[in-house]
């Protein structure tokens, strides 16, 4: 550790008693050590609000804040969760989007089922997203959802490729047996024929794994 990264430490510790105003917290989230950004991420957890957590996972003006505020924002939670939610429903679509990746980071009810209400969203890269998500949370509540989603026409899936790959590859990773039946009639596209493949291999491999 050099000798930056202890004054960090130090100026974030008295910031998280009160000593040190809440900038020091602020300018932590970016900093270069991932040392630093790190404890900042915890330090801004506990004493900054999630709403101007999301405020910097709205900013374009540092990625690297932007990141770490979002790390902030999962260890925040539930505290953080009705922000979180308001950000992923909101009109700003890259505030919701990379909100909806904080929630697949969530482990709670109301995440999974705000992402869950995401999946048909109108804007494709946002349902993506929450599908992505809900395979992170490996979400079996979603399975119905998911199976109602690839059962539609194989031109409309096609169609809609996107968000159908991406269903796909999530119920890989949610992992349940029954999924298998509905996941190799669509072997037959060649354009879900890959990733139906990788699906069916995780699926069998968890259930071995679970037998």
């Amino acid at each position: 550790m050099s000798g930056a990264d202890s004054i960090f430490l130090e100026a974030l510790e008295r910031a998280r008693q009160g000593v040190e105003p809440a900038g020091t917290i602020e300018e932590a989230l970016a900093n270069a050590s991932l040392v630093v950004r790190d404890r900042a991420a915890e330090v801004a957890a506990e004493k900054l609000t999630p709403e101007r957590l999301v405020e910097f996972v709205a900013s374009s003006e540092s990625y690297t804040r932007r990141a770490t505020a979002m790390e902030a924002l999962r260890k925040a939670a539930p505290r953080s969760l009705p922000a979180v939610i308001a950000g992923a429903l909101g009109r700003s679509r890259d505030t919701a989007l990379f909100c909806i990746q904080v929630l697949g980071g969530i482990d709670h009810p109301q995440a999974r089922s705000t992402l869950r209400s995401l999946v048909s969203h109108p804007d494709v890269l946002l349902a993506q997203a929450a599908i992505e998500a809900i395979g992170e949370q490996r979400d079996a509540e979603a399975v119905p959802l998911l199976l109602q989603l690839l059962s539609r026409d194989p031109k409309e899936l096609e169609g809609d490729s996107w968000r159908a790959v991406s269903a796909v590859i999530t119920l890989g990773r949610i992992g349940r047996g029954d999924t298998l039946e509905a996941l190799l009639r669509l072997r037959d596209l060649e354009l879900f024929r890959e990733a139906v493949d990788e699906a069916v291999r995780a699926i069998r491999m968890r259930s071995g794994a679970e037998a």
